[in-house]
């Protein structure tokens, strides 16, 4: 609510404000395909044995960046330094 006035903020009316199509985002389609067993399986492959997710009240899943096995440690700081940089680097999120 903005000064009294409700406002829509959803991807279909901003969309239609701009007169843009709705795009099918790759990331969403496949966070939604996410499951218990698939993110077992991303912490068994690249992390140390016995890496757990780290769940906020809101749900958003991370691990400590020392959790990362060396090779996946790599990886991360080269994006992080090369793509996406970004000013805290101890944990890594699902997103």
């Amino acid at each position: 609510m903005i000064r009294g006035e409700c406002v829509r903020f959803d991807d279909g009316f901003i969309n239609s404000l701009f007169d843009l199509s709705c795009v099918e985002d790759e990331h969403e389609v496949f966070g939604d395909s996410m499951t218990t067993t698939k993110r077992n399986k991303i912490l068994a492959n690249l992390c140390e044995t016995s890496t757990t997710w780290t769940v906020s009240p809101k749900g958003s899943r991370s691990i400590k960046r020392l959790a990362l096995k060396p090779q996946a440690r790599g990886w991360s700081d080269f994006l992080k330094a090369s793509l996406i940089p970004t000013s805290h680097n101890e944990t890594i999120s699902e997103e």
